[in-house]
């Protein structure tokens, strides 16, 4: 840190009105930038040395009643959540209540012997909030497809000792945001609260100051919620259902809250006086926040576990937050990343970032945090885009206000974005998707294959039921009826809900679907040649689902 700060001079400098010059500068090209994504809707805040030093507001929050967002319109905030949850543990360790490197099993003594993982067994606090565990997440299944599963947080410990393995325990990344929901868990147990929400609310949202951030399901037809939406390939947007997470889904301790402009001020300030003052320091009477909530971010902000090995500068998550030092990939997992991620501070003397990005149907957002300059910047969108503003927007406040070197044109990057985008479904999917489909077979009949399926080890069903409309196999998961996916033929003994563009693929909710393999169903049959189970690939991994009898 001191290297930083004498390298930096100015990181301690940085005056609030050049800063706030500098943003209302770029205010038409952030709109630029918005509009090509076509999100509907923006909202920014900066936070410099304890203080709001602006806000903006951009676009509609409901593309019905054209009404434009405001300080407290309210966002969902996707995985943001998670330095909540990281700081409400934070709390219960300086209270002694239990340590970072206590073992989950020895909290919840249900985690874990059945997991595929024998790593799981021994996770501590650490490993799950740092993604290091070794256990692949099962986010299409749990939380895409529109986030409508029916699952609540009472099968979080049964899905996660379910989870088949994709790295080795304590030695790669695997980004996880099942193991965010066995945190809420061990909040509960800990606190003595019925859900996470209630412990964040009473120990954080409310010292804090902030209102309006909620984990409750949230009617997005009342006054003053962002409704979310998707735009297709041509920009128009299609209305999305509210996200299914909040403190009662099984998920929600990974991204359930949803907050406000004004609120994340707060969070953000709370955020800076943390990293410049600690859990004592200065007294009470001299600093942004007296009786700061957050507590223990010097473990929180520490590196845990490298994100990418092969990438030379510092790259780390730590409990909740990214740390990256520049020169540095940004956004690492912003919607951008998949289709460009430019070097900001090639050129440049190091800066060291704390970010977090977060998105859910119809929402993205992006936090960034400078704590050598005491700065934050965050970003708020009601989209689901051609690509993400948010996420290019604080990354250009960055490069102005740090002076990184070469410039990036942003709203070039969003441009290239959003056509690779239009395309990628195409190139990345489908095609390979035609070249993989044998189409010179008869299938057998869909008599062999209707039944319920449950994911072993969980409570999580498939249904293959008949398509009345063609006599074939049609898809329901969790007994959804707005989550019914046709099947069509694909091999032998294995069927397909691939999508035919990339419309139908955004209109269905599978934004977090990569590979072919992960729209195919395949059957396997037992020595009398009856279906008995099927498997599913997910996230890289093949989950198993058994044929109930």
């Amino acid at each position: 840190m001191d290297i930083v700060i004498e390298l930096h001079p100015k990181l301690r400098s940085i005056d609030s009105h050049l800063v706030r010059q500098k943003i209302e500068e770029r205010l038409p090209l952030f709109d630029q930038i918005r509009q090509t994504t076509k999100q509907p809707g923006l909202s920014i805040g900066l936070v410099h040395a304890g203080q709001a030093v602006c806000e903006h507001h951009f676009g509609v929050r409901d593309v019905v009643s054209q009404e434009p967002p405001n300080s407290n319109t309210l966002y969902s905030i996707a995985s943001l959540t998670k330095g909540f949850i990281t700081a409400s543990i934070g709390i219960l360790v300086a209270e002694g209540k239990t340590s970072w490197d206590s073992t989950v099993c020895s909290i919840l003594p249900d985690f874990g012997p059945h997991a595929e993982s024998p790593g799981l067994t021994m996770a501590t606090l650490r490993d799950i909030l740092s993604h290091r565990t070794g256990a692949a997440g099962l986010d299409p299944l749990v939380q895409g497809m529109h986030s409508q599963m029916t699952l609540d947080r009472e099968n979080a410990i049964s899905l996660v000792n379910a989870l088949p393995v994709r790295g080795t325990f304590r030695a790669s990344y695997a980004y996880n945001n099942a193991l965010y929901g066995i945190a809420g868990k061990v909040i509960e147990k800990l606190a003595g609260v019925d859900s996470w929400a209630d412990f964040v609310r009473e120990r954080i949202l409310q010292p804090l100051g902030m209102q309006d951030t909620t984990a409750s399901d949230v009617d997005i037809e009342s006054n003053n919620v962002a409704t979310p939406y998707t735009a297709i390939s041509d920009g128009s947007l299609f209305k999305e259902a509210p996200p299914a997470l909040s403190g009662t889904s099984i998920n929600g301790a990974s991204g359930g809250l949803k907050s406000t402009t004004a609120d994340l001020v707060k969070w953000c300030v709370a955020v800076t006086d943390a990293f410049k003052y600690g859990d004592v320091g200065k007294s009470d009477q001299e600093r942004w926040i007296p009786n700061n909530p957050i507590k223990e971010l010097p473990v929180i902000s520490s590196a845990h576990n490298i994100v990418d090995p092969t990438f030379p500068s510092d790259e780390h998550y730590c409990l909740g937050w990214f740390r990256q030092t520049t020169p540095a990939r940004l956004g690492l997992i912003s919607p951008n990343r998949s289709q460009r991620s430019p070097i900001l501070g090639k050129e440049s003397l190091p800066v060291t970032i704390y970010s977090h990005q977060g998105d859910v149907p119809g929402y993205t957002c992006s936090l960034y945090v400078v704590p050598e300059a005491a700065f934050a910047i965050f970003a708020l969108s009601n989209g689901t885009g051609l690509s993400d503003c948010t996420d290019w927007i604080c990354q250009d406040v960055l490069q102005e206000l740090f002076h990184l070197k070469p410039a990036v044109d942003f709203l070039q990057e969003a441009m290239l974005a959003a056509e690779s985008y239009r395309t990628c479904f195409d190139r990345t999917l489908y095609q390979p998707f035609l070249k993989a489909r044998q189409d010179r077979y008869q299938p057998p009949p869909t008599e062999d294959f209707l039944g319920e399926y449950v994911l072993d080890g969980c409570n999580f069903k498939v249904d293959i039921i008949r398509d009345e409309t063609n006599d074939s196999p049609a898809m329901v998961v969790n007994e959804r009826p707005n989550q019914l996916h046709p099947l069509q033929p694909f091999r032998l003994d294995h069927w397909t809900f691939m999508p035919k563009d990339l419309d139908e693929y955004l209109r269905r909710g599978y934004g977090l679907f990569d590979l072919v393999d992960e729209f195919v169903l395949a059957f396997h049959r037992d020595d009398d040649g009856h279906v008995r189970e099927l498997t599913w690939r997910m996230s890289s991994v093949v989950t198993r689902f058994l044929r109930k009898t």
